[in-house]
């Protein structure tokens, strides 16, 4: 019931300007309720206990109960008050005024208030015609065939509906038709965070199948889903410069609206963040990530996914007090703690990385703004992904090696670097979507055999981070959020911790220069 609590409290504070006055009228000023909304509003909770500590407002029995209580007023002012344009853009309010309008209609023809019923529909039906929405126009036709038939003066009006209820309702098929095929291929991402390669082919067709209709149907959803299903084939390929020409093809379709289509353009701008990290384009993607910022409702899970990429795009162009910044911002957020548990356990395995970074590059982050990390506990608070093989699971391998490293438990880096060898031969092998994450282990695997012998550590990794830098950044079957830090940057940055532990240098290796932060005329020392 908290996630639920933060959820609406969150909601009606945002698009109600006078929900304190709503909520003492639903609530008739109960003292319990009104305390615990404010005590939900200026908090974050993550279980039952920690707001019942807080709330004071009794036991648990009587905190429930007070719950329920805040829970159905809040449901009331949901459902009964229009919502504010300056919060929520075009589109999104009349989506939820064409709901309520539906629910009216639906609700008053069965009370024999026709005419009621009948203005209801009207104002729906125009909703839905003017803001793409099959599904609106299908069940305002309903009930105004059904008004027709009793009470029309013009018997055109019947046909009229009908024949708009029959071509909507194909529209309303093929547009449920195609998320369902968008959600399936989704799911595995969600689950593993890893697009699988056999979806490849189901996305090809789905393209195939649904290409005629675009500009076609009358349908804003299914827009949305065409094109990132096409955006998704690009992506499972590695096919990044055409899922850029698919994204730009989709904005500029949605702006191209007569209504503002913000989460449209939030989803595709989001999308080629993900473009801009693979091909190296920092500064695109940089304006990607303000544009995508720009245009998510705050505290939404869009604008949580945005901030993971933006988070991403940080690290990857060794942005550590930005990346800093967006980790902060994001999980700082009283929203987060109601987020899906793997949600949240991403951001943890990220401000892991962030943490590593810090350690090994000594980069200067304000305080409190980057998490403290043990490797004695981070697999404990893992556990969503730990038998998630070929996913994020090798990020969370990576990682205990890396925490061990930083932490200098040398004992414990040998060992976890044995199984991170053996995870290697028994679950990658012979799977070619994990290529970079192979060359990665072998190099670790160098650390361990070499002893820290830093010669033999730079001269034995430079065939494998040879090989890596020919290699795609990301493969068909995983997903970005596998290299949080690009192989070679923490190779690199490894070798630096080795030299300032040791001390010995020698100057850069040429192979090494092109990767070195001015490595020009003036010779750069790393460890050696």
């Amino acid at each position: 019931m908290i996630k639920e609590l933060t959820e609406l409290v969150t909601l009606v504070e945002q698009v109600l300007p006078n929900h304190e006055a709503l909520l003492a009228l639903f609530s008739k000023n109960n003292r319990d309720v009104l305390k615990l909304f404010h005590v939900v509003q200026g908090n974050s909770f993550r279980t039952e206990a920690e707001a019942i500590d807080k709330a004071k407002v009794g036991e648990r029995t009587k905190f429930r109960q007070v719950a329920k209580d805040l829970l159905r007023c809040l449901e009331q002012m949901v459902l009964m008050i229009d919502f504010d344009k300056q919060v929520l853009d075009e589109l999104n309010h009349a989506r939820i005024r064409g709901y309520q309008w539906m629910a009216t209609a639906k609700s008053l023809a069965p009370l024999a208030c026709k005419n009621g019923a009948k203005r209801a529909a009207e104002a729906l039906l125009k909703i839905g015609q003017q803001y793409a929405r099959p599904e609106f126009v299908v069940e305002a036709s309903k009930v105004l065939m059904e008004y027709a038939s009793v009470a029309s003066d013009d018997p055109g009006d019947f046909e009229l509906y009908l024949s708009m209820y029959q071509e909507h309702s194909r529209w309303r098929l093929l547009e449920e038709r195609i998320l369902i095929e968008l959600n399936r291929i989704t799911l595995p991402y969600i689950k593993k965070r890893a697009l699988q390669c056999e979806n490849a082919a189901l996305a090809l067709r789905c393209v195939n199948e649904f290409e005629p209709f675009v500009e076609q149907i009358p349908s804003h959803a299914f827009h949305i889903a065409f094109y990132s299903l096409k955006s998704k084939m690009f992506m499972m390929e590695a096919q990044y410069q055409e899922a850029a020409k698919t994204h730009k093809e989709a904005i500029q379709y949605f702006i191209a609206r007569p209504y503002p289509c913000n989460a449209a353009l939030n989803i595709f701008y989001y999308l080629e963040i993900a473009n801009c990290v693979y091909l190296g384009q920092y500064q695109r993607g940089r304006d990607c990530f303000q544009k995508a910022l720009d245009v998510a409702l705050v505290g939404s899970v869009n604008w949580f996914n945005t901030l993971e990429l933006g988070f991403y795009l940080r690290m990857h162009e060794q942005d550590w007090v930005g990346a800093a910044e967006v980790y902060a911002m994001a999980t700082k957020h009283k929203r987060f703690n109601v987020l899906h548990d793997a949600k949240r356990e991403i951001w943890h395995i990220l401000g892991a990385y962030l943490y590593i970074m810090q350690k090994l590059t000594g980069a200067d982050i304000p305080e409190g703004m980057v998490p403290k990390v043990k490797s004695s506990k981070f697999r404990n608070e893992t556990k969503d992904f730990s038998h998630d093989k070929m996913g994020m699971n090798i990020a969370i391998l990576a990682a205990e090696v890396l925490l061990d490293f930083v932490e200098e438990k040398d004992e414990e880096l040998w060992d976890r670097i044995a199984a991170l060898e053996k995870y290697r031969e028994r679950y990658l092998r012979n799977n070619e979507d994990t290529h970079r994450s192979q060359l990665f282990i072998k190099i670790m695997s160098i650390l361990s055999k070499y002893n820290y012998d830093r010669n033999k550590f730079l001269e034995k990794a430079e065939p494998y981070l040879a090989e890596m830098r020919t290699a795609p950044l990301q493969l068909s079957n995983q997903a970005h959020e596998l290299e949080i830090v690009p192989y070679e940057k923490l190779v690199l940055a490894i070798a630096g911790q080795i030299r300032q532990r040791w001390g010995q240098l020698r100057e850069t290796p040429a192979w090494l220069r092109a990767n070195v932060p001015n490595a020009g005329s003036t010779p750069v020392l790393v460890a050696t």
